[in-house]
């Protein structure tokens, strides 16, 4: 990716690859899966129902469960021009299901800052990735979430 340096300055690039502090515990609770699925309006039978759930180990959580789990999003640099940030984008990759009895807990790392022209003038984007571990420190799910801004 291109860097304009005038807008990203060598201090902010310097903090490509810095990793947070682990984020609160998550305790996942049968319950919150059953009130985020019926949220989202998902009458799966594997996000209430022990029997049907049984071949994923357990009640497993609805594949976007992971925007509940408290994440300590990397703080955007503190820029002095522009406007507001915007969310541009958010994938996951599990390794596994989010289960109910897992207690997760996530870092955040800052992988990537680059600029690209737009209509109205230079974008920069910061580009974050959150590592959710379980309870036996194994990882569940990493969730990548960039932000423009102009």
């Amino acid at each position: 990716m291109t860097v304009d340096a005038e807008l990203v300055p060598a201090e902010f690039r310097a903090l490509i690859g810095t990793e947070s502090a682990p984020g609160p515990v998550y305790e996942v609770e049968r319950g919150a899966i059953r009130r985020f699925a019926e949220a989202i309006g998902d009458d799966n039978p594997i996000y209430r129902d022990p029997e049907a759930a049984a071949p994923y180990g357990g009640i497993v959580a609805p594949p976007t469960f992971f925007t509940a789990v408290n994440m300590p999003w990397f703080p955007e640099p503190k820029w002095t021009w522009g406007t507001v940030s915007l969310a541009s984008g958010r994938t996951a990759k599990y390794e596994r299901p989010i289960r109910a009895g897992d207690v997760l807990q996530s870092t955040v790392k800052l992988i990537d800052i680059y600029t690209r022209p737009g209509r109205n003038g230079p974008l920069v984007f910061t580009v974050q990735e959150a590592t959710v571990r379980d309870q036996h420190g194994e990882i569940v799910v990493r969730v990548q979430r960039a932000m423009a801004r102009r």
